[in-house]
């Protein structure tokens, strides 16, 4: 998810949800999730995860690409010193 936009999220979640492999997709995810190693970043299963592997829900998509993207700016803003 990185470096890409809502709309691009939106679109990828739509591929997924006409995916023939969808249903084992949503298997395979859930168990990474359960293990602990979880998606992390990425649309998988016709989900959005965050850095943390937990699920982005698809109401905050917007809201959640305003935050990832001020902190990509911080995070790459040079400080005065």
């Amino acid at each position: 998810m990185d470096g890409r936009t809502v709309v691009e999220w939106r679109r990828a979640i739509s591929s997924c949800e006409v995916c023939p492999l969808l249903a084992q997709c949503r298997i395979d995810a859930g168990a990474s999730v359960t293990r602990g190693d979880g998606p992390q970043r990425m649309i998988m299963a016709g989900n959005a995860y965050d850095s943390h592997g937990n699920i982005v829900d698809g109401e905050r998509l917007g809201l959640y690409e305003s935050l990832t993207t001020a902190t990509r700016r911080r995070r790459h803003s040079e400080v005065a010193a």
